[in-house]
C-alpha cells in the first residue's frame, strides 16, 4: 500500500494538506483524529479541520519510525517520536 493511498490515512497518522490557506499554511503537520468515509478530521497546530483524504499526504516519518540522514541519503537507523500536537 502506498503512503498516499486513502486507506493508509488512518487515525494517528501524521499528514499534511496539499493546499494552503489562512488557517493551514503550507507545510503544517497535522494528526488524523477521525476517519469519516472519504474525509479525515485532522488536528493542526491552529485547529482541527475536516479534509477529503484525497487532498492529504502522509508524512514520511511517523511515531516509532526510524530514520537518519548520512551523505544526503536517508537510512533507517534512529528512532523518531513526533512532537505532540
Amino acid at each position: 500500500m502506498e503512503l498516499d493511498d486513502v486507506d493508509a490515512i488512518t487515525v494517528g497518522k501524521y499528514v499534511y494538506w496539499m493546499g494552503q490557506d489562512d488557517d493551514i499554511p503550507r507545510g503544517h503537520l497535522g494528526e488524523v483524529t477521525k476517519v469519516d468515509g472519504d474525509d479525515r478530521k485532522v488536528s493542526f497546530p491552529d485547529g482541527s479541520y475536516t479534509i477529503p483524504a484525497r487532498k492529504l499526504n502522509v508524512c514520511n516519518l511517523q511515531n516509532g519510525a526510524q530514520a537518519a540522514q548520512t551523505g544526503g541519503r536517508w537510512h533507517a537507523t534512529v528512532a523518531w517520536d513526533a512532537p505532540k500536537m
